[in-house]
C-alpha cells in the first residue's frame, strides 16, 4: 500500500512564481512568509477591509508591517518624550535616588539616565564629575536634592570619615 500524503511534489508561489517543495498534504501557497506577507499588501490595503479581516491575518498584517518598518530603520514604537506615558523623565531607581533621562550625558547608564543629586552637583560646579567623586546628602534622603543638602567629596574615604563622624555625633 503507497502512502501518498508523505509525498513531496513540486508547486510555484503565489506571488513570485518561484518553484518550491511542499508534502502533497499541506495547503502552502507561498514559498516563504515574506512573499505571503507581500502578497497580502495588496488584497488589504484598505482600512474597510483591514476591519473585515480574521484575527490571525490581523495579526500578520502587522507583523509584516513590523517586520518592513525594522528592515528600513525605521523605530516603530515612540521613545523618550513623544511615548503616551511620559513623565518628565525622572524616575525612582529603587535606591531612593531620582535618576534623570540625559541621552546626550557622558556618564549615562544603559537606559540613558544618571543620578540627579550628581547633575545637579555638575550644574553647580560647571564640569561633568570624575568617577570617584561622591555627591553626599547632608540630611540622608536620597531624594531630597536641593544644591544646600548636597556636599561634594573627593573620593570614598572622604564620604566615609562624614558617615563616621556623624555616627560619633549620634551616640554621644
Amino acid at each position: 500500500m503507497r502512502v501518498w500524503y508523505n509525498r513531496n511534489i513540486e508547486k510555484a508561489c503565489k506571488y513570485c512564481k518561484k518553484q518550491f517543495i511542499s508534502y502533497i498534504s499541506f495547503k502552502r501557497k507561498y514559498c516563504s512568509k515574506r512573499c505571503c506577507d507581500k502578497d497580502k499588501i495588496g488584497k488589504f490595503c484598505s482600512l474597510k477591509t483591514i476591519n473585515k479581516m480574521s484575527l490571525a491575518t490581523k495579526r500578520s498584517w502587522n507583523n509584516f508591517q513590523i517586520r518592513e518598518k525594522r528592515s528600513k530603520g525605521i523605530s516603530f514604537s515612540k521613545q523618550g518624550f513623544k511615548h503616551h506615558l511620559w513623565k518628565g523623565g525622572k524616575i525612582d531607581d529603587g535606591n531612593g535616588y531620582v535618576i534623570i533621562y540625559m541621552p546626550n550625558h557622558p556618564f549615562v547608564n544603559h537606559n540613558n539616565h544618571i543620578r540627579e543629586h550628581r547633575f545637579i552637583m555638575e550644574k553647580y560646579i560647571g564640569r561633568y564629575l570624575h568617577r570617584w567623586e561622591i555627591v553626599h546628602h547632608i540630611n540622608g534622603t536620597r531624594n531630597d536634592n536641593r544644591i544646600e543638602n548636597l556636599k561634594l567629596c573627593a573620593n570614598k574615604s572622604e564620604h566615609q570619615k562624614i558617615h563616621e563622624l556623624a555616627k560619633k555625633i549620634i551616640k554621644e
